[in-house]
């Protein structure tokens, strides 16, 4: 609600409480996939406030964490939608960040692993609106690059 309503400082606190929180359930229960989600949730939610304020490699450390759980996850289970979409979401948010820094090759290289992702889970839940329009803003943001 702190960020939504501008308030960047406060959204920051309560962030990066949630993070401290999240870090300890995830040490305290390592097997427990939710968790280690929660965790990852966690360092994307700091990494869009970092990138909002222009703070790069703020943005890309807090994204690259989140992208070593995400994968960690995916690897665990090959089969889950949810952990493969996280994972691309990671690709997502680290080659938008990428983009905006104009680092374009590594950019396109990002979007190009989450389209395979994407277009696997398409092919899997072809009905899944929410899949689909993701799968067609990675075309679009790849026709562009």
């Amino acid at each position: 609600l702190e960020r939504a309503a501008g308030n960047a400082a406060a959204a920051r606190e309560r962030y990066e409480k949630a993070l401290e929180i999240r870090k300890r359930l995830a040490e305290q229960m390592k097997g427990d996939v939710q968790a280690q989600r929660d965790l990852s949730i966690s360092y994307n939610n700091l990494g869009d406030l970092e990138q909002a304020a222009g703070n790069a490699a703020a943005a890309r450390e807090r994204y690259e964490k989140a992208l070593e759980i995400r994968k960690r996850l995916a690897e665990q289970m090959k089969g889950d939608v949810q952990a493969q979409r996280d994972l691309s979401i990671s690709y997502i948010k680290l080659g938008g960040l990428e983009t905006t820094v104009g680092n374009t090759d590594v950019a396109r290289e990002l979007f190009e692993k989450a389209l395979k992702i994407h277009q696997r889970l398409v092919e899997i839940m072809p009905d899944n609106v929410q899949l689909r329009n993701e799968l067609s803003i990675i075309l679009q943001v790849l026709k562009e690059l």
